[in-house]
């Protein structure tokens, strides 16, 4: 029975950006789940928007 695994995630450049800009101004860490949920909101955008057939507009 493995009891962990022999790796790391690390947060891409972009998340450690949004965390170093939280942290210069004093705000709370962002957690994982947070720009999970970021990442998930912004690809729901109207930016990022598909055409019916599923080609990007």
């Amino acid at each position: 029975m493995q009891l962990r695994y022999s790796f790391r995630l690390y947060p891409s450049a972009g998340q450690l950006r949004v965390r170093e800009e939280a942290r210069a101004a004093g705000l709370p860490f962002v957690t994982s789940a947070e720009l999970s949920k970021r990442l998930t909101a912004a690809k729901k955008g109207p930016e990022r928007a598909t055409a019916p057939d599923g080609r990007r507009s």
